[in-house]
C-alpha cells in the first residue's frame, strides 16, 4: 500500500490505496483526521452548487478510518472545507481531469470553445444576414508566427503599455490587497472584539460554560489583509490563458523541430506565479 499524501484531506479508492486525486466518473473516499470526526462537517463546492458529504468510520484497507463518500463526479475543480462547530479546519482545492482524452487536448478544446467557436458562430449570422451593417475583419487560420507575435505582445507589452511580465514584477513588490474578517472560536481571556450579536451562540454551545456559568470560548472577530480579490483574479486568468498558448505553442514546435521560434517561446515564459502566490495569493492554488 502507498504511503498517505501530507495533506490533511486524503484520498483512497475503494480498496484503501491512497490515490493522488480523484478519477472522472469513478466513486472514491475521502479520509479525514481522526480526532473530532463525530462533531466535523465536510463541505463540496461546485461553480454554483455545494452539498455536505456525510462524514463516517468504516473498515477501510484493513483498518478503521474516518472517511466521507466522495460521489461520481465530472471533471472540473471541486473546492473541499472541512469545519469543526463553523470553524474551518482544512480547506483543498482538488481537481478532477478528464479520462477520454489528455490534460493538452483538454485545455485545447476549452480554449477552442472561448475562442473559436464565438467566432465561427459571429460569421455564421452574419452570412444570414443577423449582423447587417456590421463589418467584421475577415476571419483566418493564424500562423505560428502570428502567434508568437501575439504573446510577445502579452508578455512584454507593445504600443505604450507594459507588459504581463511587468505587471508581474510590479505585484512581487506591492500588490492590491483588501482588509477581511473572519470569527474564530478563542478563549475569553484571548479574545479582542467579541461581537455582541455572537455571544447568544456561544451561551447555546454545548460544553462551553464554566461552573459560573460564564462562557469558556467566544467568537473573536478578526480582521486580515487579503490578496483575494477581483483585480488580482483577472491577472491570474490572463496569466493562465498566456501560459495555456505558449505550452500548445511549444508542443507544435516541438514536432515540427523549428529550433529558433522555440527558443524565442521559451525566453516569453512569464515568471511563475510559484515563486510568490503561496504567501500572496493562496486562491492562486490551482
Amino acid at each position: 500500500m502507498e504511503s498517505p499524501p501530507t495533506s490533511s484531506l486524503c484520498f483512497l479508492d475503494l480498496a484503501g490505496n491512497y490515490i493522488n486525486e480523484p478519477v472522472e466518473w469513478t466513486p472514491a473516499l475521502i479520509e479525514l483526521p481522526s480526532d473530532n470526526w463525530k462533531e466535523a462537517t465536510l463541505m463540496r463546492q461546485h461553480i454554483h452548487s455545494e452539498e455536505i458529504l456525510l462524514i463516517s468510520e468504516k473498515r477501510v484497507g484493513g483498518q478503521w478510518r474516518a472517511v466521507a463518500d466522495w460521489p461520481r463526479s465530472d471533471s472540473g475543480h471541486y473546492q473541499l472545507i472541512l469545519s469543526i462547530e463553523k470553524q474551518k479546519i482544512a480547506e483543498q482545492i482538488v481537481t478532477v481531469n478528464p479520462r477520454k482524452m489528455s490534460l493538452d487536448a483538454y485545455i485545447w478544446m476549452l480554449e477552442d470553445l472561448d475562442t473559436r467557436l464565438p467566432a465561427a458562430i459571429v460569421v455564421g449570422l452574419q452570412r444570414t444576414g443577423a449582423l447587417t451593417g456590421l463589418h467584421f475583419l475577415p476571419s483566418g487560420q493564424s500562423t505560428l508566427a502570428q502567434e508568437i507575435i501575439r504573446l510577445r505582445r502579452a508578455v512584454k507589452g507593445g504600443s505604450g503599455r507594459i507588459g504581463l511580465a511587468r505587471v508581474l514584477k510590479n505585484l512581487t513588490r506591492e500588490a492590491h490587497s483588501v482588509f477581511d474578517t473572519e470569527e474564530i472560536w478563542v478563549t475569553r481571556k484571548q479574545a479582542r472584539r467579541p461581537h455582541p450579536a455572537r455571544l447568544a451562540l456561544a451561551m447555546t454551545r454545548p460544553h462551553n460554560l464554566d461552573a459560573a456559568g460564564i462562557p469558556i470560548q467566544v467568537l473573536d472577530t478578526r480582521v486580515k489583509s487579503t490578496f483575494d480579490t477581483y483585480e488580482n483574479r483577472l491577472i491570474r486568468v490572463y496569466y493562465d490563458l498566456v501560459q495555456h498558448r505558449l505550452r500548445r505553442i511549444m508542443l507544435i514546435l516541438g514536432n515540427v523541430k523549428s529550433n529558433g521560434l522555440f527558443r524565442e517561446t521559451l525566453v516569453l515564459r512569464p515568471a511563475p506565479f510559484d515563486m510568490w502566490e503561496k504567501e500572496r495569493y493562496p486562491f492562486c492554488l490551482s
